[in-house]
Protein backbone atom coordinates (compact mmCIF):
# COMPACT_ATOMS: atom_id res chain seq x y z
CA UNK A 1 0.00 0.00 0.00
CA UNK A 2 2.74 2.37 1.24
CA UNK A 3 4.39 1.30 -2.31
CA UNK A 4 2.40 2.29 -4.45
CA UNK A 5 2.54 4.63 -7.44
CA UNK A 6 6.37 4.80 -6.63
CA UNK A 7 8.54 2.62 -7.87
CA UNK A 8 11.20 1.10 -5.09
CA UNK A 9 14.51 -0.53 -5.57
CA UNK A 10 16.05 -3.17 -3.24
CA UNK A 11 13.45 -4.46 -1.08
CA UNK A 12 13.21 -7.99 -0.56
CA UNK A 13 15.73 -9.75 -2.34
CA UNK A 14 18.47 -10.57 -0.41
CA UNK A 15 18.98 -13.96 1.54
CA UNK A 16 17.31 -13.91 5.32
CA UNK A 17 19.19 -16.54 5.94
CA UNK A 18 23.02 -14.68 5.54
CA UNK A 19 24.49 -11.36 6.86
CA UNK A 20 24.05 -8.73 3.85
CA UNK A 21 26.61 -6.13 4.75
CA UNK A 22 26.39 -2.34 4.29
CA UNK A 23 29.66 -2.51 1.49
CA UNK A 24 27.41 -5.30 -0.22
CA UNK A 25 24.60 -3.19 -0.13
CA UNK A 26 26.91 -0.16 -1.50
CA UNK A 27 27.67 -2.16 -4.08
CA UNK A 28 24.05 -2.91 -5.26
CA UNK A 29 22.92 0.40 -4.55
CA UNK A 30 25.52 2.31 -6.79
CA UNK A 31 24.36 -0.02 -9.65
CA UNK A 32 20.76 1.26 -8.99
CA UNK A 33 22.24 4.76 -8.83
CA UNK A 34 23.50 4.56 -12.24
CA UNK A 35 20.92 3.06 -13.69
CA UNK A 36 18.71 6.13 -12.71
CA UNK A 37 21.09 8.72 -13.52
CA UNK A 38 21.49 7.48 -17.13
CA UNK A 39 17.53 7.65 -17.22
CA UNK A 40 17.83 11.33 -15.75
CA UNK A 41 16.08 10.07 -12.71
CA UNK A 42 16.56 11.70 -9.05
CA UNK A 43 16.57 9.27 -6.64
CA UNK A 44 15.32 9.43 -2.91
CA UNK A 45 17.26 7.61 -0.02
CA UNK A 46 14.85 7.05 3.17
CA UNK A 47 14.25 4.59 5.46
CA UNK A 48 16.12 1.91 7.33
CA UNK A 49 19.19 1.99 9.68
CA UNK A 50 21.61 5.04 8.88
CA UNK A 51 24.20 2.55 8.31
CA UNK A 52 23.21 1.84 4.96
CA UNK A 53 22.88 5.56 4.21
CA UNK A 54 26.02 5.95 5.58
CA UNK A 55 27.46 3.31 3.67
CA UNK A 56 26.20 4.56 0.25
CA UNK A 57 26.54 8.39 1.01
CA UNK A 58 30.23 8.56 2.60
CA UNK A 59 33.53 8.84 0.60
CA UNK A 60 35.19 6.80 3.27
CA UNK A 61 33.04 3.79 3.23
CA UNK A 62 34.52 1.60 -0.47
CA UNK A 63 35.52 -1.45 1.03
CA UNK A 64 37.47 -1.68 -2.49
CA UNK A 65 40.24 -0.22 -0.86
CA UNK A 66 40.93 -2.24 2.06
CA UNK A 67 42.03 -4.98 -0.10
CA UNK A 68 45.29 -3.22 -0.73
CA UNK A 69 48.67 -4.91 0.01
CA UNK A 70 50.42 -4.23 3.50
CA UNK A 71 51.61 -0.54 3.39
CA UNK A 72 50.08 1.12 0.88
CA UNK A 73 47.50 3.90 1.49
CA UNK A 74 43.73 3.34 0.53
CA UNK A 75 42.71 5.78 -1.97
CA UNK A 76 39.18 6.93 -2.08
CA UNK A 77 39.14 5.85 1.69
CA UNK A 78 36.54 4.28 3.39
CA UNK A 79 37.13 0.65 4.83
CA UNK A 80 33.67 -0.05 4.82
CA UNK A 81 34.04 0.58 8.77
CA UNK A 82 34.35 3.24 10.46
CA UNK A 83 31.00 4.33 10.07
CA UNK A 84 30.23 1.08 11.08
CA UNK A 85 31.31 1.30 14.31
CA UNK A 86 29.04 4.34 15.52
CA UNK A 87 26.93 2.03 17.20
CA UNK A 88 29.96 0.73 19.50
CA UNK A 89 31.71 3.37 19.74
CA UNK A 90 28.04 5.64 21.57
CA UNK A 91 26.92 2.93 23.19
CA UNK A 92 28.45 -0.01 25.49
CA UNK A 93 25.28 -2.54 24.82
CA UNK A 94 26.21 -5.46 23.42
CA UNK A 95 24.67 -8.15 21.49
CA UNK A 96 24.53 -11.55 23.60
CA UNK A 97 27.70 -13.53 23.71
CA UNK A 98 27.81 -16.42 21.14
CA UNK A 99 30.76 -18.68 19.32
CA UNK A 100 32.20 -17.18 16.21
CA UNK A 101 31.03 -18.87 13.15
CA UNK A 102 34.23 -20.63 12.82
CA UNK A 103 34.10 -22.20 16.61
CA UNK A 104 36.87 -20.25 17.83
CA UNK A 105 35.62 -19.06 21.34
CA UNK A 106 34.98 -14.90 20.94
CA UNK A 107 37.14 -14.30 24.26
CA UNK A 108 40.36 -15.54 22.44
CA UNK A 109 38.96 -13.55 19.09
CA UNK A 110 38.79 -10.19 20.97
CA UNK A 111 42.48 -10.97 22.84
CA UNK A 112 43.85 -11.41 18.98
CA UNK A 113 42.28 -8.19 18.20
CA UNK A 114 43.80 -6.73 21.08
CA UNK A 115 47.15 -7.87 19.84
CA UNK A 116 47.13 -6.67 16.30
CA UNK A 117 44.90 -3.53 16.63
CA UNK A 118 44.49 -2.69 20.32
CA UNK A 119 43.08 1.11 19.04
CA UNK A 120 39.88 -0.78 17.36
CA UNK A 121 39.64 -3.20 20.57
CA UNK A 122 39.49 0.11 22.98
CA UNK A 123 36.44 0.87 21.06
CA UNK A 124 34.37 -2.17 20.83
CA UNK A 125 32.29 -4.22 23.29
CA UNK A 126 33.97 -7.57 24.08
CA UNK A 127 30.75 -9.11 22.94
CA UNK A 128 30.82 -7.12 19.61
CA UNK A 129 30.83 -10.54 17.50
CA UNK A 130 30.31 -9.31 14.24
CA UNK A 131 33.02 -5.99 14.96
CA UNK A 132 35.34 -7.78 16.13
CA UNK A 133 35.29 -10.57 13.55
CA UNK A 134 35.58 -7.73 10.61
CA UNK A 135 38.21 -6.01 12.23
CA UNK A 136 40.21 -9.32 12.41
CA UNK A 137 39.40 -9.84 8.53
CA UNK A 138 40.47 -6.45 7.88
CA UNK A 139 44.23 -6.93 9.35
CA UNK A 140 44.09 -10.21 7.89
CA UNK A 141 43.28 -9.06 4.42
CA UNK A 142 45.45 -6.10 4.43
CA UNK A 143 48.00 -6.49 6.99
CA UNK A 144 47.12 -3.11 8.43
CA UNK A 145 45.05 -2.34 11.79
CA UNK A 146 41.54 -1.25 10.88
CA UNK A 147 42.03 1.79 13.22
CA UNK A 148 45.19 2.89 11.15
CA UNK A 149 42.79 2.29 7.38
CA UNK A 150 40.28 4.71 8.71
CA UNK A 151 42.47 7.22 9.90
CA UNK A 152 44.54 7.38 6.41
CA UNK A 153 40.70 7.30 4.90
CA UNK A 154 39.48 10.45 7.17
CA UNK A 155 42.87 12.43 6.07
CA UNK A 156 41.85 11.33 2.35
CA UNK A 157 38.13 12.51 2.44
CA UNK A 158 38.91 16.11 3.82
CA UNK A 159 41.58 16.37 1.46
CA UNK A 160 38.63 15.95 -1.29
CA UNK A 161 36.90 18.44 -0.14
CA UNK A 162 33.77 16.62 0.79
CA UNK A 163 32.92 13.02 2.75
CA UNK A 164 30.07 12.60 0.65
CA UNK A 165 29.94 10.75 -2.56
CA UNK A 166 26.79 12.78 -4.41
CA UNK A 167 25.61 15.97 -4.15
CA UNK A 168 22.71 15.54 -1.48
CA UNK A 169 20.36 16.99 0.46
CA UNK A 170 19.65 16.01 3.48
CA UNK A 171 16.82 15.78 6.09
CA UNK A 172 16.76 14.43 9.41
CA UNK A 173 13.97 13.85 10.97
CA UNK A 174 13.67 14.14 14.80
CA UNK A 175 11.13 14.11 17.40
CA UNK A 176 10.79 14.55 21.17
CA UNK A 177 10.79 11.37 23.19
CA UNK A 178 7.53 12.71 25.06
CA UNK A 179 5.91 11.63 21.88
CA UNK A 180 8.62 9.27 19.71
CA UNK A 181 8.21 6.59 22.37
CA UNK A 182 4.41 6.65 22.31
CA UNK A 183 4.55 6.59 18.65
CA UNK A 184 6.75 3.55 18.01
CA UNK A 185 5.23 1.67 20.84
CA UNK A 186 1.69 2.45 18.54
CA UNK A 187 3.78 1.87 15.25
CA UNK A 188 4.38 -2.19 16.47
CA UNK A 189 1.49 -2.41 17.46
CA UNK A 190 0.01 -1.86 13.97
CA UNK A 191 2.63 -3.82 12.32
CA UNK A 192 0.88 -6.78 14.35
CA UNK A 193 -2.28 -5.94 13.39
CA UNK A 194 -1.53 -6.00 9.76
CA UNK A 195 0.06 -9.79 10.19
CA UNK A 196 3.29 -9.42 11.28
CA UNK A 197 2.34 -12.81 13.30
CA UNK A 198 1.59 -14.40 9.71
CA UNK A 199 5.09 -13.12 8.09
CA UNK A 200 7.14 -14.40 10.84
CA UNK A 201 5.77 -17.54 10.73
CA UNK A 202 6.37 -18.22 7.15
CA UNK A 203 9.80 -16.69 7.36
CA UNK A 204 11.00 -19.07 10.57
CA UNK A 205 8.83 -21.99 8.46
CA UNK A 206 10.87 -21.37 5.32
CA UNK A 207 14.42 -20.84 6.32
CA UNK A 208 14.59 -23.12 9.43
CA UNK A 209 17.78 -20.88 11.23
CA UNK A 210 19.96 -22.44 13.48
CA UNK A 211 21.99 -19.29 13.93
CA UNK A 212 21.42 -15.85 14.34
CA UNK A 213 22.55 -13.91 11.21
CA UNK A 214 21.37 -12.23 8.42
CA UNK A 215 17.61 -11.35 9.59
CA UNK A 216 17.62 -13.10 12.50
CA UNK A 217 19.64 -10.70 14.39
CA UNK A 218 17.50 -7.74 13.38
CA UNK A 219 14.84 -6.58 15.79
CA UNK A 220 11.44 -7.24 14.88
CA UNK A 221 12.88 -11.04 14.12
CA UNK A 222 15.07 -11.80 16.86
CA UNK A 223 12.31 -11.28 19.59
CA UNK A 224 10.36 -14.27 18.87
CA UNK A 225 12.98 -17.08 17.70
CA UNK A 226 11.63 -18.60 21.24
CA UNK A 227 8.19 -18.60 19.48
CA UNK A 228 9.00 -19.86 16.01
CA UNK A 229 11.68 -21.24 16.06
CA UNK A 230 11.87 -25.63 17.10
CA UNK A 231 13.97 -26.07 20.30
CA UNK A 232 14.16 -22.63 20.96
CA UNK A 233 11.53 -22.21 23.77
CA UNK A 234 12.60 -25.08 25.72
CA UNK A 235 16.43 -23.72 26.00
CA UNK A 236 14.83 -20.08 27.05
CA UNK A 237 13.09 -21.92 29.88
CA UNK A 238 9.93 -20.76 28.18
CA UNK A 239 8.23 -24.54 27.29
CA UNK A 240 5.93 -24.10 29.57
CA UNK A 241 4.20 -21.03 28.06
CA UNK A 242 1.38 -20.71 25.80
CA UNK A 243 2.20 -19.30 21.99
CA UNK A 244 -0.02 -16.29 22.98
CA UNK A 245 1.33 -15.63 26.08
CA UNK A 246 5.08 -16.07 24.29
CA UNK A 247 4.24 -13.30 20.97
CA UNK A 248 2.46 -10.60 23.74
CA UNK A 249 6.20 -11.07 25.41
CA UNK A 250 8.13 -10.99 21.85
CA UNK A 251 5.99 -7.88 21.03
CA UNK A 252 6.92 -6.09 24.38
CA UNK A 253 10.82 -6.28 23.84
CA UNK A 254 10.24 -5.60 20.36
CA UNK A 255 8.89 -2.28 21.54
CA UNK A 256 11.59 -1.82 24.02
CA UNK A 257 14.45 -2.62 21.48
CA UNK A 258 12.95 0.14 18.73
CA UNK A 259 13.07 2.36 21.47
CA UNK A 260 16.36 2.27 22.50
CA UNK A 261 17.70 1.85 18.54
CA UNK A 262 15.97 5.06 17.86
CA UNK A 263 18.06 6.73 20.65
CA UNK A 264 21.24 5.42 19.61
CA UNK A 265 20.52 6.20 16.12
CA UNK A 266 19.73 10.40 16.80
CA UNK A 267 23.00 9.63 18.34
CA UNK A 268 24.88 8.27 15.66
CA UNK A 269 23.05 10.38 12.71
CA UNK A 270 23.93 13.91 15.04
CA UNK A 271 27.72 12.36 15.32
CA UNK A 272 27.86 12.22 11.52
CA UNK A 273 26.28 15.16 10.47
CA UNK A 274 28.72 17.31 12.68
CA UNK A 275 31.90 15.36 12.38
CA UNK A 276 31.76 14.90 8.61
CA UNK A 277 30.18 18.83 8.12
CA UNK A 278 27.27 17.33 6.12
CA UNK A 279 24.44 19.94 5.04
CA UNK A 280 21.50 18.75 6.81
CA UNK A 281 18.38 20.13 8.13
CA UNK A 282 16.74 19.02 11.07
CA UNK A 283 13.04 18.70 10.96
CA UNK A 284 10.95 18.39 13.84
CA UNK A 285 7.97 15.98 13.45
CA UNK A 286 7.24 16.40 17.08
CA UNK A 287 3.75 18.07 16.30
CA UNK A 288 3.16 15.85 13.54
CA UNK A 289 3.23 12.77 16.08
CA UNK A 290 1.50 13.95 18.73
CA UNK A 291 -1.53 14.92 16.82
CA UNK A 292 -1.73 11.51 15.08
CA UNK A 293 -1.28 10.26 18.28
CA UNK A 294 -4.20 12.19 19.44
CA UNK A 295 -6.40 11.21 16.95
CA UNK A 296 -5.62 7.41 16.87
CA UNK A 297 -7.54 7.95 20.77
CA UNK A 298 -10.77 9.53 19.01
CA UNK A 299 -9.61 13.41 19.03
CA UNK A 300 -11.41 14.78 16.08
CA UNK A 301 -10.10 18.22 16.13
CA UNK A 302 -6.30 16.80 16.28
CA UNK A 303 -7.17 14.72 13.33
CA UNK A 304 -8.36 17.89 11.40
CA UNK A 305 -5.18 20.28 12.49
CA UNK A 306 -3.47 17.74 10.91
CA UNK A 307 -2.69 18.44 7.82
CA UNK A 308 -2.41 21.96 8.96
CA UNK A 309 0.47 21.00 11.00
CA UNK A 310 2.17 19.03 8.24
CA UNK A 311 1.82 22.07 5.97
CA UNK A 312 3.41 24.56 8.68
CA UNK A 313 6.08 22.39 10.62
CA UNK A 314 7.04 20.14 7.72
CA UNK A 315 5.74 21.13 4.00
CA UNK A 316 6.97 24.90 4.50
CA UNK A 317 10.17 23.80 5.62
CA UNK A 318 11.30 21.63 3.53
CA UNK A 319 10.03 22.39 0.18
CA UNK A 320 12.47 25.58 -0.03
CA UNK A 321 15.25 23.69 0.46
CA UNK A 322 14.56 21.00 -1.99
CA UNK A 323 13.66 23.92 -4.53
CA UNK A 324 16.93 25.14 -3.77
CA UNK A 325 18.73 22.32 -4.36
CA UNK A 326 17.22 21.30 -7.56
CA UNK A 327 17.40 24.52 -8.93
CA UNK A 328 21.42 24.64 -7.85
CA UNK A 329 21.05 27.52 -5.57
CA UNK A 330 22.86 27.82 -2.68
CA UNK A 331 20.91 25.51 0.16
CA UNK A 332 19.17 27.44 2.86
CA UNK A 333 21.39 27.76 5.72
CA UNK A 334 19.11 27.58 8.68
CA UNK A 335 19.10 24.63 10.61
CA UNK A 336 22.11 23.36 9.57
CA UNK A 337 25.10 22.15 11.04
CA UNK A 338 28.30 23.97 10.89
CA UNK A 339 31.35 21.85 9.18
CA UNK A 340 33.82 20.50 11.45
CA UNK A 341 37.20 21.75 11.86
CA UNK A 342 40.18 20.46 9.52
CA UNK A 343 42.01 17.41 11.01
CA UNK A 344 39.46 17.37 14.21
CA UNK A 345 40.32 13.88 15.41
CA UNK A 346 38.77 11.64 18.40
CA UNK A 347 41.82 11.00 20.86
CA UNK A 348 39.55 7.36 21.76
CA UNK A 349 41.17 5.19 24.20
CA UNK A 350 39.87 3.11 27.44
CA UNK A 351 39.78 4.61 30.76
CA UNK A 352 40.02 2.48 34.16
CA UNK A 353 39.81 3.76 37.28
CA UNK A 354 41.33 1.54 39.88
CA UNK A 355 39.79 3.19 42.70
CA UNK A 356 36.59 1.88 41.48
CA UNK A 357 37.23 -1.90 41.70
CA UNK A 358 39.47 -1.48 38.29
CA UNK A 359 35.99 -0.29 36.36
CA UNK A 360 36.78 0.39 32.75
CA UNK A 361 35.05 2.78 30.21
CA UNK A 362 35.24 3.07 26.66
CA UNK A 363 35.66 6.80 25.44
CA UNK A 364 36.33 10.17 26.90
CA UNK A 365 32.74 10.82 27.45
CA UNK A 366 31.94 7.62 29.49
CA UNK A 367 34.93 8.52 31.85
CA UNK A 368 33.88 12.19 32.25
CA UNK A 369 30.23 10.74 33.19
CA UNK A 370 32.01 8.23 35.91
CA UNK A 371 34.55 10.93 37.38
CA UNK A 372 30.92 12.89 38.57
CA UNK A 373 29.08 10.29 39.23
CA UNK A 374 27.87 10.26 42.76
CA UNK A 375 29.20 6.75 43.16
CA UNK A 376 33.03 7.57 42.27
CA UNK A 377 32.66 10.98 44.21
CA UNK A 378 31.51 9.16 47.09
CA UNK A 379 34.45 6.68 47.08
CA UNK A 380 36.91 9.67 47.04
CA UNK A 381 35.52 11.02 49.68
CA UNK A 382 35.69 8.46 52.11
CA UNK A 383 39.43 7.33 50.58
CA UNK A 384 40.03 10.80 51.69
CA UNK A 385 38.93 10.73 55.44
CA UNK A 386 40.68 7.71 55.43
CA UNK A 387 44.17 9.25 54.42
CA UNK A 388 44.20 12.76 56.40
CA UNK A 389 45.97 14.85 56.58
CA UNK A 390 47.28 13.60 52.86
CA UNK A 391 45.59 15.27 49.59
CA UNK A 392 44.41 12.11 47.82
CA UNK A 393 44.18 12.69 44.22
CA UNK A 394 44.03 10.90 41.19
CA UNK A 395 47.37 10.23 38.90
CA UNK A 396 47.32 8.88 35.52
CA UNK A 397 49.10 6.34 33.82
CA UNK A 398 49.11 5.57 30.08
CA UNK A 399 49.56 2.36 27.84
CA UNK A 400 50.17 2.96 24.89
CA UNK A 401 50.07 -0.78 23.91
CA UNK A 402 46.30 -1.37 24.95
CA UNK A 403 45.75 2.58 24.45
CA UNK A 404 44.35 2.80 27.94
CA UNK A 405 44.44 5.46 30.46
CA UNK A 406 44.93 4.28 34.31
CA UNK A 407 43.77 5.90 36.65
CA UNK A 408 45.35 4.95 40.56
CA UNK A 409 44.46 6.88 43.54
CA UNK A 410 48.03 9.04 45.21
CA UNK A 411 49.10 10.46 48.51
CA UNK A 412 51.67 12.57 47.14
CA UNK A 413 51.61 15.65 45.16
CA UNK A 414 52.31 14.78 41.39
CA UNK A 415 53.09 17.00 38.27
CA UNK A 416 50.77 14.98 36.36
CA UNK A 417 47.30 14.41 38.31
CA UNK A 418 43.40 15.10 38.07
CA UNK A 419 41.45 15.89 40.87
CA UNK A 420 38.76 13.04 41.55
Amino acid sequence: EEQRGVRHHLIGFADPRKDFTTQEYRIEAQGVLEDLRKRNVLPILCGGSDYYAKALLSRHFDLSQVTTAPGTAPGDGGGGGEDEDDDALESNEAPPSRPDADGADLEDKYKQLQEVDPISAAWLHPNNTRRIRRYLDIYETTGVPASELFKRQRVASKTKGSTLLYHCCVFFLDADDSVLAPHLRARVGAMIERGMEEELTDLYARCHPDTERGIFQAIGVKEFRHVFSPGQAEEAGREDRGSGEMIEEGVEEMKKNTIRLAKRQRRRVQRWVSDQAIGCSTVDMTGVIRSKLEASSGNEDAGRSRQAIWKEEVMDRVLPRVESFLTKRSAATEGETAPAEAGEETNWRTYQCSVCNGRVFRGPLEWESHRNSRAHRKRMSKLRKQNKPAACTLVEAFLPDINRSVFSLSTKSSNKQQQG
